[in-house]
């Protein structure tokens, strides 16, 4: 969604500078298009049919609900070259659960499995329900509120726009935290990784005023295939076989 990588009225002037600093990666491929079973490769370097999960964890649709430990996972490897691993943000490789449909199970958070930092099992929702963002709202003075677009009846999408500042977003929390990550890693010579997993671009679609005024008068086109005639498809798609989807 940057300008970097082809025409769109995003305007995302951090990651251009990151880009133009830094090192742009490209060739890109994923070894499954949804999230636990790519997460599981990235983690793992297997293909979802080796390490086993096949669809999302916990989803009947795959045969392991919680990422098995082992030595080969990305930050036991690391750690044997000397490396400490940092976690932020959404995991969705487990649930933390001992059982899934009556079998006992490994529960499995970042934690667990030879991380440091946070432990937000599972898929999430966005992170607004997690404690550890409660409390970090309520010791900055903070309050997450949402003022919904249109009537909660018709909202096919959960979207609107956030009544506090960005300092009150999920985003700007899992940003301070893996700041100070770096910032406790930073005191010690030894190399360090940290893994940083924002939920966006990703429902629920909810922004702080400030960011949603900046579209206000900007034009944004339907994707390229919005008008695919299948049903089937996810929530975004939705929207367009709603009655009123052009009031939407």
């Amino acid at each position: 969604d940057s300008p970097l990588c082809g025409d769109t009225p995003c305007r995302t002037p951090n990651i251009d500078r990151l880009a133009n600093e830094g090192i742009r990666f490209q060739t890109v491929y994923t070894t499954c298009p949804v999230c636990s079973p790519a997460r599981g490769s990235i983690i793992t370097g297997l293909y979802p049919h080796a390490h086993g999960i096949s669809s999302n964890a916990h989803n009947l649709g795959t045969s392991v609900h919680e990422l098995p430990d082992g030595p080969n996972l990305l930050p036991r490897q690391l750690s044997k070259q000397g490396y400490r691993s940092g976690y932020t943000g959404k995991w969705h490789l487990g649930n933390g659960k001992s059982e899934a449909f009556g079998v006992a199970i490994d529960p499995a958070i970042p934690t667990s499995r030879g991380f440091v930092g946070q432990d937000f099992s599972g898929h999430g929702g966005g992170g607004f329900g997690y404690e550890e963002y409660r409390s970090y709202l309520k010791d900055h003075g903070l309050e997450h509120t949402v003022n919904p677009w249109g009537e909660s009846a018709t909202q096919i999408l959960p979207t609107g726009e956030l009544a506090g500042p960005a300092e009150s977003t999920v985003p700007y929390f899992l940003a301070d935290h893996t700041c100070n990550l770096i910032d406790q890693f930073a005191e010690s010579d030894d190399p360090y990784f940290i893994w940083h997993n924002f939920w966006g671009p990703h429902g629920p679609y909810y922004a702080p005023q400030e960011y949603v005024d900046r579209y206000r008068d900007v034009e944004i086109p339907p994707w390229p295939n919005y008008d695919w005639p299948s049903r089937s498809t996810p929530g975004p798609h939705h929207v367009k076989i709603h009655p009123d989807h052009e009031q939407l």
